[in-house]
């Protein structure tokens, strides 16, 4: 087993299907990544310190997108610059929903392909990812799912 240990310096620790990215200021956060166009970047509302709220959230959200794409760019080149940060918060939202929000540059998308859906929904099922944390138990369709435009 290949152990690293945490740098002070910006960095992707590989781990499929979790790994970690380094921010400086922000420690070490478990993202899951999903290729395709475009790639996605899964990650737990409650990895990120809380306290900041709004604009201030959106901001930190915003800048773990830009080092998540940053960290897959070696391997995804210009294509990493449409990286989307998938947000998920382990809410209940009703019937089963679990609540997820989608930043890409700097703002919450208000709508989503059936591409990105889908792409949600598969790494949502895989055993141990940030999404699976976050997702309700049994089997998950669309219907399982509420964007939240405002986090």
């Amino acid at each position: 087993m290949c152990r690293t240990a945490p740098s002070e310096a910006f960095g992707l620790v590989t781990g499929y299907p979790v790994d970690f990215i380094f921010i400086p200021g922000m420690g070490r956060l478990p993202v899951t990544f999903v290729g395709g166009q475009p790639p996605l970047a899964l990650i737990a509302q409650s990895s990120l310190a809380s306290g900041a709220a709004g604009s201030d959230r959106l901001m930190a959200y915003e800048t773990v997108r830009i080092f998540a794409a940053a960290a897959v760019a070696p391997y995804l080149g210009e294509a990493a610059g449409q990286l989307r940060l998938v947000v998920m918060t382990g809410e209940q939202q009703g019937a089963g929903r679990t609540a997820f929000g989608v930043v890409f540059r700097g703002c919450w998308l208000t709508t989503l392909s059936d591409a990105v859906l889908s792409a949600i929904r598969s790494a949502a099922i895989q055993p141990d990812t940030v999404a699976y944390d976050r997702a309700p138990g049994g089997s998950l369709t669309a219907a399982d799912y509420l964007f939240l435009p405002e986090m």
